[in-house]
C-alpha cells in the first residue's frame, strides 16, 4: 500500500528507485533496500491487474501509469483552482488518509503521511468555507450551512470563522442558548489547547447575542458573517496537494496479503530524527542566505528586492513583521553569521561592481557601529562560521587567484588570518564551513565541481580531516546538529533535493531525513534548541527564442515541461537541430529537436549523472558535454543516430567548455589539470590531450576565422588569444570590459558576432550585448532579467537568440525537529 500511495501521489505519478527504496526501507543498506523495492513491485505486477503495464521502470525512475488510478483528490484539488465554487468529493472523504496502515520503523513514510493527510485536510476546509461562503448569500442556505460549518468544525474544531457562522445561525432561528455554547466549547477548547481565548471578533458577536437575547428576540435579518478568510489549498510551497485514489486499498490489501511472510522489516535506529510542523517566514524570488541566531528567535538573511539595486542584510523575527535593514552601504553585503551568544553578526562586503575581494565585518544588530576584522585575499564572497568563544571566524579563500579555496581561521582582534586546509590542486577547493557546537570540529564542502561536492569534517585538535560522504553530488546547504554527534545537508544524492543527516564523530552511513516534499537549499540551526531554518526553493526553467527586436516566443511545438522540470543548456546545429539538456522524464539527459521544430526526442541514454554544455560537431552527427558523476567532471561524446554516449576524460581535474574545431578532427576544452583552469586540445575521440593555452581561461570559443576567445578565471572581460605554432603566447587582448568572470557560462561566438551579457552589478538587470569582431559595433540586444547565471543562451544561424526562461521562489521555512528514542 505504501509503494502505490507513494506513487500515486507525486507528481507525474513517478519517484526514482532511490527515493523509494530510502522512504520505504530507512534502515537497510542501499543494496538491500533496492532488492525490496524489486520484490514489492513484482509482487504488485502479480497481484494487479494489467501489472506489467500499470507499472512502468523508466530507467532509475519508477512510473505508474497516469490513467491506472481513479484518484479523488484530483476532483479536489481541480476544485480548489476553480475560480467559482464547483461541486466536489469533499463529504465523501470521511477518514484519513491511509487510516489504520502503517509500517514498522519506516519513520520517513509516517511523516510523509502525516504532512499529506495535513495537505487534504486543507483543500477540505478551502472547498467547503467557499461553499459555506456562497450558502450564507442564499436566503434559503441556512439548514445547508449548518452542515457544512459542521462539517468544517469536524475536521478543525478550531476555525473560528465557522464557529462564528453557527453562533449567528442559531440566534436567527432564535436558539441563543445553542449559539452561547458553541462559544463556551470554542473558549474552553482554546484554553485547553493553546492558552488563548477567542478572537476579538467572536468575542463581541458572543456579547451581542447575549444582550439580545435580554432585550430583544434574536435577529431575523442579520447576515452570518464570511466563514473564514482566504486559505491556501497547501501548506508545503511548491508542491501539489495529494491524491487518494479509490482503487489503492484494492491493489494494497493484496500485496499485504503477499507480503505477510517476507522479511521487509528493518531495525530500528538509536535515535531518529524527523522533521516537526512547518511555519513560513517569509516568501521570495531570490535566494536568502538565512542565519539563525543561537536562541532561534531571529533570522538574518539578504535581500536585493526589498529596496531594488543594494544587497544588503535584514533582521526578522519568526513571529512576522516587517523586516529591519542592517545595512545600507552601496556596496554588496552577504552571508551574515551570529556569534555563538547572539550580541554580534559577522558578514562580507564586496565593492558593487563585485570584482574585487571582500571584506569581513562584525555590528552589533540592529544599529550597532560596523568594524571591519578582516579581508579575504581573492575570493569576493565566502560563507562565515563564528567559532564559540567568539575570537575566530571561520571562512574560505584562495591563497592566491586562480588556486583552489581552503579554509581559513581569522583572528577577531588581530585581523590576522592562517590556512586550515589545503585541497587538491585539481578541484574548485573547500568552502561553507561551519563550526560544531563545542568549536572542536569544522564541517566544510570539499567542491569537486561548481556542480559536485562532499561534506568532509576537519578536526581542529588534531589537524585531521574525514571524509562524511563519498558520492559527490550536488549539496547545496550545511549546518551542524545541536548535539554536535553530526550534521545536516542537502543535496540531491537521492534524486531529488532532500534533507540528510551524517553522522560526524564515528563511520556510518548519511541518513535521510525528509520525505522528499520539499526541494531543500541553504540551512542554518539554532545551537540553544533543535531548530532548523531552510530555504525551500522552486526552480525550473524552459527554452524561449528571442529575435532582433528582443521579442520572445515558444521554440516550435515544444512544450513547457511540467512543473519542477526543466529544459536548459541549449545549442543549434549547423543544419538547425536544437540540443539541450533536459530532466522531463524524471533523469537528466539530452534531448533533440530537428531542424523543423518537431516535438524533442532522448538523444542520450541516462548517465545517472548532471549535464552541461551540449556542443554540436560541425557535421551535426555529433554532441560533445559535460557529465559530473562521482564527484568528477568529464567530457563525454553522444552520437546523435545511436544515441551511444562515448567518455572522452577520466581525470582526477575539473573538465569543461567543450567547442570542436572547425574541421571536426579537434576537441577544445579548459581544464584544471595541474592546478590552474588553462584550455587543452585532444583528438576527436579523446586521446592526444595537451595544454594549449597559458594559466587562466575559464571557458573557450572559437570563431570563423579560427580566433580563440575565453573568458579568464577571477578576471572580468572577454579576451582573444595571441597565437604562435598553433599555442598561445603573447598578449592578450581584451575584447569587451562588461563580461564578469562568474558569467562565464553566458557567453557565445556565431561566425563574426560576439555575444554576451552586461549586467547590474546586484545581477538583477542587464542585457545581452552583440558585438561585430570586425568592425567593433556593439549594440544592446534583450533583457536578462531572468537568465541563469549559471546557464547558457544560443545563437541560431538566422541570428535570434535561445534564452533560458526561469521560474524561481523560495520559501524561507522553520521546523523544530522531533527526536524518537
Amino acid at each position: 500500500m505504501a509503494l502505490v500511495a507513494f506513487l500515486a501521489l507525486q507528481p507525474g505519478r513517478r519517484a526514482s528507485r532511490e527515493r523509494l527504496a530510502a522512504l520505504l526501507w530507512p534502515d537497510a543498506d542501499a543494496t538491500q533496500a533496492r532488492l525490496n523495492l524489486r520484490k514489492a513491485l513484482s509482487l504488485l505486477r502479480k497481484v494487479t491487474p494489467d501489472g506489467d503495464d500499470l507499472f512502468r521502470a523508466q530507467g532509475e525512475q519508477i512510473k505508474l501509469r497516469a490513467d491506472g488510478l481513479e484518484c479523488d483528490v484530483d476532483a479536489l484539488e481541480a476544485a480548489t483552482r476553480a475560480p467559482v465554487a464547483v461541486d466536489a468529493p469533499v463529504d465523501d472523504l470521511t477518514g484519513e488518509l491511509l487510516q489504520d496502515f502503517g509500517i514498522r520503523d519506516a519513520y520517513e513514510f509516517e511523516a510523509w503521511t502525516r504532512v499529506e493527510r495535513q495537505r487534504i485536510r486543507e483543500l477540505q476546509l478551502a472547498l467547503l468555507t467557499r461553499r459555506l461562503d456562497s450558502e450564507i448569500d442564499t436566503p434559503a442556505g441556512a439548514e445547508s450551512a449548518v452542515r457544512t460549518a459542521l462539517r468544517i468544525l469536524q475536521i478543525d474544531p478550531l476555525q473560528e470563522g465557522a464557529r462564528r457562522v453557527l453562533m449567528t445561525l442559531h440566534a436567527r432561528q432564535g436558539r441563543s442558548a445553542a449559539a452561547m455554547e458553541q462559544y463556551r466549547e470554542l473558549a474552553d477548547l482554546l484554553h485547553r489547547e493553546l492558552g488563548a481565548q477567542p478572537e476579538e471578533e467572536t468575542r463581541t458577536l458572543y456579547q451581542d447575542i447575549t444582550r439580545q437575547r435580554r432585550t430583544r428576540p434574536a435577529p431575523s435579518q442579520t447576515r452570518p458573517p464570511r466563514a473564514l478568510r482566504e486559505t491556501p489549498a497547501t501548506t508545503t510551497p511548491g508542491k501539489p496537494p495529494a491524491r487518494r485514489g479509490h482503487r489503492i486499498g484494492i491493489a494494497a490489501s493484496l500485496l499485504l496479503a503477499a507480503l505477510a511472510g517476507s522479511q521487509f522489516s528493518v531495525q530500528q535506529s538509536p535515535e531518529t530524527v524527523a522533521l516537526g510542523p512547518l511555519t513560513t517566514i517569509l516568501a521570495s524570488e531570490e535566494p536568502t542566505r538565512p542565519a539563525v541566531s543561537p536562541n532561534g528567535e531571529w533570522i538574518a538573511h539578504i535581500s536585493r528586492r526589498i529596496h531594488p539595486g543594494n544587497l544588503d542584510i535584514y533582521l526578522r523575527t519568526l513571529s512576522g513583521g516587517d523586516p529591519v535593514r542592517l545595512t545600507t552601504d552601496p556596496a554588496l553585503d552577504d552571508n551574515p553569521a551570529w556569534s555563538a551568544d547572539g550580541r554580534l553578526l559577522a558578514f562580507t562586503r564586496t565593492p558593487a561592481t563585485g570584482d574585487a575581494p571582500c571584506r569581513i565585518i562584525v555590528m552589533a544588530p540592529p544599529n550597532g557601529h560596523e568594524r571591519i576584522v578582516g579581508a579575504c585575499r581573492a575570493v569576493s564572497s565566502t560563507r562565515l562560521s563564528w567559532a564559540p568563544d567568539g575570537k575566530s571566524i571561520y571562512f574560505a579563500d584562495q591563497a592566491a587567484p586562480g588556486l583552489p579555496t581552503s579554509l581559513f581561521r581569522l583572528d577577531v582582534e588581530t585581523g590576522r588570518s592562517r590556512a586550515l586546509t589545503t585541497s587538491p590542486a585539481e578541484i574548485a577547493g573547500d568552502e561553507a564551513p561551519t563550526i560544531s557546537p563545542d568549536g572542536k570540529m569544522l564541517a566544510f564542502l570539499r567542491r569537486t565541481s561548481w556542480t559536485a561536492a562532499n561534506v568532509y569534517v576537519l578536526d581542529l585538535t588534531k589537524g585531521r580531516t574525514r571524509q562524511l560522504t563519498t558520492d559527490g553530488r550536488r549539496i547545496w546547504g550545511l549546518t551542524w546538529d545541536r548535539t554536535g554527534k553530526g550534521v545536516y545537508f542537502s543535496s540531491n544524492r537521492s534524486g531529488d533535493t532532500a534533507l540528510w543527516w551524517a553522522p560526524a564523530r564515528r563511520t556510518g552511513e548519511a541518513k535521510r531525513i525528509s520525505v522528499g516534499l520539499l526541494d531543500f537549499r541553504l540551512l542554518t540551526s539554532a545551537r540553544a534548541r533543535d531548530r532548523l531554518i531552510f530555504e525551500a526553493v522552486s526552480d525550473y526553467s524552459d527554452l524561449v527564442q528571442a529575435d532582433a527586436a528582443g521579442v520572445r516566443r515558444p521554440i516550435g511545438d515544444t512544450p513547457w515541461p511540467a512543473e519542477g522540470y526543466s529544459d536548459w543548456f541549449a545549442d543549434v546545429a549547423a543544419d538547425g537541430s536544437l540540443v539541450m539538456v533536459s530532466d522531463r522524464d524524471g533523469s537528466e539527459r539530452l534531448w533533440i529537436q530537428g531542424a523543423d521544430h518537431g516535438q524533442p526526442t532522448a538523444a542520450s541514454t541516462i548517465l545517472d549523472a548532471v549535464l552541461s554544455e551540449p556542443r554540436w560537431s560541425p557535421d551535426s552527427r555529433r554532441i560533445a558535454f559535460v557529465a559530473t558523476r562521482d564527484g568528477g567532471a568529464d567530457l563525454y561524446v553522444a552520437d546523435r543516430r545511436t544515441g551511444r554516449i562515448t567518455p572522452l576524460t577520466a581525470d582526477d581535474a575539473d573538465d569543461a567548455s567543450p567547442v570542436w574545431s572547425h574541421d571536426g578532427r579537434h576537441l577544445y576544452f579548459t581544464s584544471r589539470r595541474g592546478g590552474f583552469w588553462r584550455i587543452w586540445r585532444m583528438n576527436a575521440d579523446g586521446s592526444g590531450a595537451t595544454p594549449f593555452s597559458l594559466p587562466g581561461p575559464r571557458a573557450v570559443r572559437i570563431d570563423s576565422s579560427g580566433r580563440i576567445y575565453a573568458v579568464l578565471d577571477g578576471r572580468q572581460g572577454v579576451w582573444r588569444l595571441s597565437l604562435l605554432n598553433d599555442r598561445e603566447a603573447g598578449p592578450r587582448q581584451l575584447i569587451v570590459a562588461d563580461q564578469q568572470s562568474w558569467d562565464w557560462l553566458n557567453w557565445d561566438i556565431d561566425r563574426r558576432q560576439l555575444f554576451y551579457v552586461q549586467r547590474s552589478p546586484d545581477g538583477l538587470s542587464g542585457r545581452i550585448r552583440r558585438r561585430d569582431l570586425a568592425g567593433g559595433r556593439d549594440e544592446s540586444l534583450d533583457e536578462t532579467t531572468d537568465l541563469l547565471l549559471l546557464d547558457a543562451f544560443a545563437v541560431r544561424p538566422d541570428g535570434s537568440l535561445l534564452l533560458t526562461r526561469r521560474k524561481y521562489g523560495t520559501r524561507l521555512l522553520a521546523t523544530d525537529l522531533i527526536r524518537t528514542p
